[in-house]
């Protein structure tokens, strides 16, 4: 049988009391229904180091009533350039960009059934859940075809996601997990978390998350983004060094 240390132990126990905690929070709350819904991750901020391989957050909360809830997390707005393949002279080449403007470098979508079973089509445009309400909301100030494409990519590249990931314990608790990949881009991020009920939402919570570079990394670029001059001279001062080095080295083995 699998033994558990301390540590593990009390992390289980702490995640534990948090949701518990959270739960009478909005036990006490539904007397007033104004907080019927309360939820929170394990970690607001996510160090990006030399060695990150994506990170997984805890997140955890508790309803005051019947309903499903639904997690969406978004990334940093900006335009993204689309090329689509043209055939010039026999061969295929990149034409010229479609700019997809203000759309988010990341986009998933949790909850704890699929989407079309909790949310109307109707309500998911309106509150913007989901990846097809983010194609629709594109579209309509970019070109529907760059659009679909640039989807595609983000599915492809695991940054556009929808997954059910949430389960209840029991009642009223839930539970469940964010995953930011390895790829996924620096920056401030909105989680909004969902009460849903008969297909329209009726209680909603925001969040965020901030994904920074940490470690030895973020002093690297720490230093190059303020020193750019000197960062240069030392990069050009560095690599004649190693070349030399390497030349002597080369030359020692050569005469031996």
């Amino acid at each position: 049988m699998p033994s558990f240390g301390p540590g593990r132990a009390a992390g289980r126990a702490f995640s534990l009391a948090v949701v518990l905690g959270l739960a009478l929070s909005v036990g006490a709350a539904s007397a007033t229904p104004t907080e019927p819904l309360a939820a929170d991750v394990s970690d607001h901020l996510v160090g990006v180091t030399a060695g990150f391989t994506g990170r997984d957050l805890l997140l955890y909360g508790a309803t005051g009533g019947e309903g499903d809830v639904v997690v969406v997390v978004s990334g940093p707005r900006r335009p993204v350039g689309v090329r689509r393949k043209e055939r010039w002279m026999g061969i295929w080449v990149n034409g010229p960009p479609t700019v997809v403007p203000d759309v988010p470098t990341y986009y998933a979508v949790v909850s704890n059934r699929p989407l079309d079973e909790i949310v109307s089509a109707e309500e998911r445009r309106r509150q913007g859940i989901g990846i097809d309400a983010l194609a629709h909301t594109a579209a309509q100030s970019a070109d529907p075809g760059a659009v679909a494409a640039l989807i595609g990519v983000k599915q492809d590249e695991g940054l556009y996601s929808e997954t059910v990931g949430l389960s209840f314990l029991g009642g009223s608790l839930f539970r469940g997990t964010l995953h930011f990949p390895v790829n996924v881009p620096l920056g401030a991020f909105r989680s909004k978390v969902y009460l849903v009920d008969q297909g329209a939402v009726v209680r909603a919570q925001e969040m965020s998350v901030e994904i920074r570079r940490a470690g030895l990394s973020h002093l690297l670029f720490s230093f190059a983004d303020d020193h750019r001059v000197l960062y240069g001279i030392l990069t050009v001062l560095g690599s004649a060094l190693v070349g030399w080095l390497t030349n002597l080295v080369f030359k020692k083995v050569r005469w031996s």
